[in-house]
């Protein structure tokens, strides 16, 4: 019976294309002639045809993807896995141990990723970080999981022994078939570069050669012998390195590279960084070409100096060897001769396959690793994927509109799209909507596919941090988004660009050079257990264009009170202080917009509001929309805090006012502590709005009244006439009026009409008001909440009007309930000079979208589907601690707010006697818009709180449509009374009796 093994590499293996897949296909053949079944498994979805069918016609079967590796492993009945490179590995691995425990696994590891990675870190930033702290601890862990581990030198081989165990590691050196060029010293002309270019260090040695080797050579030497680069994907960014240098030829990919090493002279391979047997040295020198190269190009080979290859350090030792070899040919053909022999006795064919099945037999003789041991990695890997996608989830759940369209960087997995209320698209993505199955060719390529899904309606791109790379990768595409659209979160998990808002404005530009610019001390503090700051946070902050920043970052000390930490005892000279905790994600450009923005405010002391909802922060701090800014009695627990240096507040900037700046909000990588926002912190003392002359003051407050009963709450948008008739009733109230105040939020109506009415009645009542930008109910019913200054208030409508008893009998409801989670739902009815219509009768008693209360009984208490507002009453305390409005919300935004308090101990108390009845009849056009605007929310609602309860109430199996069928309702109803008018138009000019019964 034939033995059957599962190859698997991240794609077809592309003989002419990379050393990778040479090897991996010589590895199939091998296995084919002995005897074996050959499945082939490549990562990625698009395959290149071309090569696929070359598999095929071998008699191997090929599959595309990793969708379907679990099917085609149980089904497989594999002897043996041989996994290239250790990232698919690590993906299959566990995949294989699960549905075939006794398939023997071997992963070839190439190269020692980490070993590469760690160098060139080392040689361009300086350090590791935890990134790479991570992929090092992956791969390990992938080897230690396997049966056997190939690598391609005796140098990494010995390195994983000391960390695995000599019985799992084996050399296998790479396998060449190459006769000995004839092609002779005179007939040679040139310098040759051979490189991979999916392969990073192959572009920076490209980049090294060009600006640091080649510039040191005699022009002349350099025109006789050009430099020709070849090799796949050699794009613009590789090209570029070539500028300014008229001796190079840049070509690219080529069928075959071996006609351009047996006509240059000289092979230059000035790699900086990476890690195990380079192939383009084996072949040169197989090819009798010789080669120039570092000790990085050398490494695993035995090369020794002078010897076999010209080997150096320095520009200028490169340089001078490469000259060396173009002028001196007895130099040349010494190297050549011994540089053959050596690559030959270690590289031939036979020998290497040899070893290669002795590997395997000693392999399959051994009994597979434990399934304990080999899924212990796995489940580590997998919880950190897990909270990749969670944090990922949560992030775009609370800087993100519902029903919104969000682009994801993702290698195919769906679980990256699951976003509740939001549609999630693969990036890039196919026409029908899969994983393209590769990444962008380039940043060129990117930006065209993120502009066309932009045009098709994505909001957001997200990268998870899977897709951090592309940052640095794709720097173009990067520049681009920075340019054009605004980064409103990034944490080690996730960054989410909103696409719909560029920075347009003139504070993202730099100040004059000849300006002197502001500095901005920061002091940041990060949590104790970690070794430093979020490098996201600090390069946020260093990337100011206005401001010169100097940041000091301390292990942060723990805080009873979720404050800002302590203020230090010298701040400087700085013109601005900047308190920063790990908490904060700062949108791009935070600084130079803050700042300015508070500059223009004229305040000294000054936080952002926060993206991430009530649930994740204290709600006085959550962006509200209409507003500039709002001034508190005091700080809040959010982790950004801005002093103006020099001032009094420079030294104890935790005592006294502070602005909330809500047209610059933050988003928060971690919940913070809310329980330092009491009732005097929470309240606003003023609002910032935009008017014609710029931000103004908008709030007309004598003062703060305390020890009042009752705060009412009133929100008004374009009807003077019906809030006239409102404030009339509280004028009329048994309450003392000092016992009282009404709050009036007008939501940016037009023209003069609503403030004229305010101002009647600013003398008559105690009466706060402001007016802000149009920003929906939600919103100012929000700030409303956080202007009042009494601990119960009462949410009460525009168009009702109250009776006399009203604030009286919601006191003395409270009076009776104490308990904090306690809601007292008042009666309210029609007014008695309106005609009740059979459409208004319809909204009461049938469908009951309006004050039902058929089958309320006085004292009955209700559970959050009773939270109406227009004539409820709460503790100020409650909405503040625990939740306020959803803005993103329309319709339906009080029984909302009621599900979210539910858990917190909401009770609503029916109170019979607190009356208040609505002025303004509903007529059909009204109720057909009520009935499209509760489809809408309920459809939205449910997204929101996927929940069965949620589900239920909203009855979301109809409610998704249910606005569109409303639509159509109302459009046919109107067709039908336009039939009925003119019946009636008709029947009335010919006078006909019949008219009085028709009408």
């Amino acid at each position: 019976m034939k033995r059957r093994a599962l190859v698997s590499q991240t794609r077809m293996p592309e003989l002419d294309r990379d050393r990778g897949s040479q090897r991996v296909d010589t590895f199939i053949r091998w296995l084919l002639d002995d005897g074996w079944s050959v499945t082939f498994l490549a990562e990625e979805e698009a395959a290149d045809p071309m090569h696929a069918h070359r598999l095929r016609q071998l008699g191997v079967p090929t599959f595309s993807g990793y969708r379907d590796a679990s099917t085609i492993i149980a089904a497989g009945g594999f002897d043996l896995a041989l996994l290239a490179f250790w990232q698919p590995a690590a993906r299959l691995l566990p995949m294989i141990r699960s549905e075939s425990p006794g398939t023997r696994i071997v992963v070839d590891s190439i190269d020692l990723h980490f070993l590469r990675d760690a160098r060139r870190r080392f040689g361009i930033d300086g350090e590791l970080d935890a990134e790479f702290g991570d992929l090092l601890i992956r791969e390990l862990n992938t080897y230690r999981a396997a049966d056997a581990v190939l690598t391609v030198s005796a140098k990494e081989s010995g390195l994983l022994a000391d960390l695995l165990g000599q019985e799992r590691v084996h050399d296998l050196a790479l396998t060449e078939d190459l006769a000995r060029s004839q092609v002779p010293f005179a007939e040679r002309v040139g310098i040759l570069f051979v490189g991979n270019f999916r392969h990073l260090p192959n572009g920076e040695a490209v980049e090294f050669l060009c600006r640091d080797v080649l510039p040191r050579l005699d022009p002349d030497l350099l025109r006789q012998h050009p430099l020709t680069v070849v090799g796949n994907r050699l794009d613009e960014n590789v090209r570029r390195h070539a500028t300014g240098l008229r001796d190079t030829r840049m070509i690219g990919w080529v069928p075959s590279v071996v006609p351009y090493f047996e006509h240059a002279r000289v092979c230059a391979v000035p790699l900086l960084h990476g890690a195990g047997v380079k192939g383009k040295v084996i072949q040169s020198l197989m090819l009798g070409t010789p080669v120039v190269t570092t000790p990085i190009g050398a490494e695993g080979l035995d090369l020794r100096r002078d010897e076999h290859a010209l080997i150096a350090d320095s520009p200028e030792d490169l340089a001078a060897a490469i000259a060396r070899l173009l002028t001196d040919e007895r130099t040349w053909r010494r190297l050549a001769d011994a540089g053959a022999a050596h690559a030959r006795a270690t590289h031939d064919g036979p020998a290497v396959r040899e070893r290669f099945r002795s590997v395997i037999d000693g392999v399959l003789a051994a009994p597979p690793v434990a399934l304990a041991d080999a899924f212990r990695h796995g489940r580590r890997r997998a919880l950190a994927y897990r909270d990749t996608i969670e944090s990922s989830r949560d992030a775009v759940r609370a800087v993100t509109d519902p029903g919104t369209t969000v682009l994801v960087a993702t290698k195919g997995d769906d679980a990256l799209l699951d976003f509740a209320g939001r549609t999630g698209w693969h990036f890039p993505r196919t026409d029908d909507g899969r994983w393209a199955g590769h990444h962008p060719a380039n940043s060129e390529v990117a930006i065209l596919e993120l502009e066309t899904l932009r045009g098709l309606g994505a909001r957001y791109l997200v990268l998870p941090s899977t897709a951090f790379w592309w940052l640095h990768h794709y720097r173009e595409l990067a520049d681009h988004l920075e340019q054009n659209a605004r980064r409103v979160h990034s944490d080690e998990h996730v960054v989410v660009f909103d696409l719909a808002t560029g920075w347009s404005s003139d504070l993202a530009q730099p100040v004059s050079e000849n300006s002197e610019r502001a500095t901005v001390l920061v002091h940041g503090r990060y949590a104790a257990r970690r070794t430093g700051p979020p490098p996201a946070l600090v390069a946020e902050l260093a990337r100011s264009r206005r401001f010169a920043v100097t940041q000091q970052w301390h292990p942060r000390a723990p805080s009873p009170d979720g404050l800002q930490p302590s203020v230090p005892d010298a701040t400087g000279d700085a013109d601005w202080i900047v308190f920063v905790d790990d908490a904060a994600t700062l949108p791009s450009g935070f600084l130079d917009h803050f700042l300015s923005l508070q500059d223009e405010l004229g305040v000294e002391c000054a936080q952002p509001a926060h993206l991430s909802g009530p649930g994740a922060g204290p709600p006085p701090t959550e962006r509200l929309g209409g507003c500039v800014a709002r001034e508190l009695a005091a700080p809040t627990p959010l982790p950004v805090l801005s002093v103006r240096g020099g001032s009094p507040r420079a030294g104890s900037p935790l005592d006294g006012p502070v602005t909330v700046i809500d047209e610059v909000p933050i988003s928060l990588a971690r919940p913070v502590d809310g329980s330092g926002a009491g009732t005097s912190v929470s309240r606003v003392l003023d609002v910032y709005t935009r008017g014609g002359d710029g931000i103004e003051r908008s709030t007309r407050r004598s003062g703060v009244r305390e020890r009042i009963a009752i705060s009412v709450l009133i929100t008004t948008f374009d009807r003077p006439d019906l809030l006239d008739s409102c404030l009339d009733g509280f004028c009329q109230q048994t309450l003392a009026l000092e016992a009282f105040e009404v709050v009036v939020v007008d939501d940016g109506s037009h023209g003069p009409e609503t403030r004229t009415v305010l101002e009647q009645y600013a003398t008559r009542l105690p009466l706060v008001r402001t007016r802000i930008e149009h920003a929906g109910r939600s919103a100012a019913k929000n700030l409303a909440v956080l202007l009042s200054s009494a601990d119960l208030v009462l949410f009460f409508d525009d168009d009702d009007r109250p009776s006399p008893v009203l604030l009286e009998e919601h006191v003395k409801a409270h009076a009776d309930h104490t308990e904090e989670g306690v809601a007292v739902l008042g009666y309210t009815g029609w007014a008695p000079e309106l005609t009740v219509s059979p459409v208004m009768r319809y909204l009461t008693d049938v469908d009951k979208m309006l004050f039902s209360y058929g089958n309320l009984d006085d004292g009955q208490e209700l559970d959050w589907r009773g939270f109406w507002e227009g004539r409820i009453s709460c503790k100020r305390s409650f909405l503040v601690e625990h939740a306020l409005h959803d803005q993103r919300l329309d319709y339906s935004i009080d029984v909302e707010l009621g599900l979210r308090l539910a858990p917190h101990g909401l009770r609503v108390i029916y109170r019979a006697a607190a009356e208040s009845v609505m002025a303004r009849p509903i007529d059909f056009e009204g109720f057909c818009q009520r009935i499209e605007a509760k489809g809408r929310a309920q459809a939205m609602i449910a997204m929101l709180h996927d929940d069965d309860e949620v589900r239920r109430y909203t009855k979301i199996d109809e409610a998704a449509d249910r606005w569109k069928r409303a639509r159509e309702t109302v459009e046919a109803a109107h067709a039908r009374v336009r039939e009925l008018e003119a019946e009636l138009e008709a029947v009335a000019e010919m006078n006909d009796p019949r008219f009085e019964e028709l009408h």
